[in-house]
């Protein structure tokens, strides 16, 4: 079936989903085949690096659309909180919050307004499309601000508050 230029930004969007969906996967049987068989294991952790770079480019490329207003811009997935409504939460909790949804970002920044920052290792197992759900689940006054990439790095990075 042929794909309407309206429905085009839409199944792009779904189709880097689906790569990132099949890297987690090549991800996760390369560390099950690590002990058995170690070539297999490091041929699946490549395919999975491949479909993760080239999911993240594809998304990468739609938001540069969407910026310059070639393509609708794709649906927002949270509702953020009003400025200054933001809850000021302890670092504690907030590294809880990260602990209990199985990640581990490298560094924590907070801000003034109770907006946070948090890098995350790029070899870290959690994936980036995974973490945000895993936080939410875990703590459901998560607002997610953006997420994205370090500048001088290149590691994720996720922005996000809490709701008061």
């Amino acid at each position: 079936m042929a794909v309407q230029p309206l429905d085009l930004p839409s199944a792009l969007r779904t189709l880097a989903n689906h790569w990132a969906m099949l890297a987690r996967d090549y991800a996760r049987d390369g560390k099950l085949a690590e002990d058995k068989d170690p070539a297999r294991a490091q041929y699946l952790r490549g395919v999975a690096e491949g479909y993760y770079k080239a999911a993240t480019d594809l998304a990468n490329q739609l938001k540069r659309a969407e910026a310059r207003g070639t393509v609708a811009p794709a649906p927002e997935s949270v509702s953020a909180a009003p400025a200054g409504l933001y809850a000021h939460i302890p670092m504690g909790d907030v590294l809880r919050m990260f602990s209990d949804a199985g990640t581990s970002p490298r560094d924590v920044f907070p801000r003034d307004d109770g907006t946070y920052t948090a890098v995350f290792s790029k070899w870290e197992p959690v994936q980036p499309h995974e973490r945000v759900p895993a936080m939410r689940q875990v703590e459901p006054r998560v607002v997610i601000l953006g997420q994205g990439k370090a500048k001088d790095s290149g590691d994720p990075t996720i922005d996000f508050a809490f709701k008061a």
